[in-house]
Formats: structure tokens, sequence, C-alpha cells
């Protein structure tokens, strides 16, 4: 008589692995933030083309007030540097992360107004994405060995 046992000892071990490290995400949130926030300070650094949305040029007479406030001409978005100082993690658990800004002018260039252009510091791309897709693969593979 043939016999086929089937141990499923190992799988099962991987299984609630994966289920202990699902439960947990904080690992990739923290890979998260740490995305979020360098995207934020890459795209100060190109004036929005980091995130593939490069930032409305300053205007002749914003210019000229900035240097009769006795600040450079530019860059754009950065006079005293609050605004890109002012973005920090609000909220980090197993679940999610959360990035904001806490300058309460921030909404005004993210969103612009009918007066002033759109000037988004944070910013979804297609890489961006494709970046934190990667992330959590990572750590699921990890969690299957």
């Amino acid at each position: 008589m043939l016999t086929i046992r089937i141990d499923a000892r190992e799988p099962i071990k991987k299984i609630l692995k994966l289920k202990g490290g699902l439960n947990n995400l904080s690992p990739v949130f923290s890979a998260i933030e740490k995305e979020m926030m360098g995207n934020v300070n890459n795209n100060f650094g190109t004036e929005g083309a980091f995130l593939e949305k490069k930032w409305a040029n300053l205007k002749p007479s914003t210019i000229a007030q900035r240097l009769r406030s006795g600040f450079s001409a530019g860059p754009i978005l950065q006079r005293t540097g609050k605004l890109k100082n002012s973005t920090y993690r609000k909220e980090k658990t197993n679940t999610r992360v959360v990035v904001g800004n806490r300058a309460s002018y921030y909404p005004y260039h993210q969103l612009g107004t009918s007066k002033m252009p759109q000037r988004q510091i944070m910013r979804w791309t297609n890489t961006t994405k494709e970046k934190i897709l990667k992330m959590f693969k990572i750590y699921v593979d990890k969690l299957l060995k």
C-alpha cells in the first residue's frame, strides 16, 4: 500500500509569521514616512520638479516684495524656511502613517487659490506609489522567509 504523508508544520509557521507581521506594519510605515519626508525635501530643492510638477515662477511683484523685506529673490516657497521645516509626521500606527505640515498657510500653496498658483509640496506620483508598493513587497517577502 502506498501512503503519502504531508507535513504542514513549516507552511503553518510561515502563515502564522505572515499573520503576525501583517498585524504590525510599523516597519513598513517607518520606511514610507522616511520616503515621504525625503520627497518633500527633494521637492523643495527642485521647486516642485522632483514630484513631477514644477512650481510656477514667482511674479516680479513677489520678488520685489521679498527684496524690499530683506529676503532673497528665491528659492520659491523658501523665504524664511518655515514652510519647508514645518513638515512632520502627524501620526504613525501599525496600519498607517500621516505626514502633514504645521504652517497655517500650507494649504494655500498645496491647493492654490484664485490669486495664487498651486505649488504642491506633497504629491502622489506613480514613482512614489511604485516605491511604496515595493516596500510592502519586500516586507512580506521577509516575513515569508
